[in-house]
């Protein structure tokens, strides 16, 4: 196994083995974690909307923004009278 850092904190790692005959490499790039809680003054307005449209009266007790295969994702947890929700 050979290891190596990389700016940002990604770390690049290869794991090579040797079966029957046939070489199998994979490349396996594991990050610092991504995810970080933000409130909803800091997401993009059209974000907001969103969000403010699908709480329909209940409480956000979480919302985090997270970066999956360099897209910008957000998840929401919210209280509602029928209990908690995710999207």
């Amino acid at each position: 196994m050979m290891t190596w850092s990389m700016r940002g904190g990604t770390t690049l790692v290869l794991i090579s083995a040797l079966a029957v005959g046939v070489f199998i490499a994979e490349v396996f790039v594991a990050g610092p974690e991504d995810d970080e809680r933000v409130t909803l003054e800091e997401v993009p307005a059209a974000v907001r909307r969103t969000i403010e449209a699908h709480v329909r009266g209940g409480t956000i007790t979480e919302l985090e923004r997270t970066t999956d295969h360099g897209r910008v994702l957000y998840e929401v947890d919210v209280r509602t009278a029928d209990g908690e929700i995710e999207f």
